[in-house]
């Protein structure tokens, strides 16, 4: 039996998977001239989740730079989601990248081994 297409179960449409870092990473985000720390809860070559302390609107132009023992990777997105995290405080924020050099993001499927 063929599911229905409006089944209640998502399907991820992604065209590259997202992956959990062993380790958060961190990463410098600069909005509006702004700069705040960013920790990235899941990435993938065209997006990322993070966790921040302050608010950063949806449809926010950010521009990224995460650093890691090997690799430094810039890119420039589009806050798609932001959300208050209850108790723990803060903001998730989802990251549409819109402008990313193919070089980094073959720096991240090698850094998340996919």
């Amino acid at each position: 039996m063929q599911p229905s297409k409006y089944s209640h179960t998502k399907l991820d449409r992604r065209r590259y998977p997202r992956s959990e870092p062993i380790t958060p990473f961190k990463l410098d985000l600069h909005a509006r001239g702004a700069a705040l720390a960013a920790e990235v809860r899941n990435l993938s070559c065209n997006g990322a989740y993070c966790h921040v302390t302050k608010p950063i609107a949806e449809m926010t132009r950010v521009m990224m730079v995460l650093e890691t023992d090997t690799y430094r990777i810039k890119c420039n997105g589009t806050v798609v989601r932001a959300e208050p995290v209850g108790e723990k405080g803060g903001y998730d924020i989802a990251v549409f990248f819109d402008k990313i050099s193919e070089a980094d993001q073959e720096k991240i499927v090698r850094l998340l081994g996919n």
